[in-house]
């Protein structure tokens, strides 16, 4: 699981789509800001194209009585 977490955090900081596209499940979907919905295919075109860049990741441990969070 590590190592899995550690190749994904790589390939998303140096935008390496290759390895993006073989670590991403195909079942992948999620929201943007805005509401629209999104999945693999369009998270691999955004890296792609630039229009994700991502230079920063960190963690946070959250813990409570929550049943949603938000980041």
């Amino acid at each position: 699981m590590r190592a899995s977490e550690a190749a994904l955090r790589k390939a998303q900081l140096g935008g390496d789509v290759a390895a993006l596209e073989q670590l991403v499940d195909d079942a992948l979907v999620f929201t943007g800001p805005d509401g629209a919905v999104f999945g693999k295919a369009d998270d691999l075109d955004a890296h792609r194209e630039g229009w994700i860049r991502i230079t920063r990741l960190g963690w946070r441990v959250v813990a409570g009585h929550v049943s949603a969070v938000v980041v």
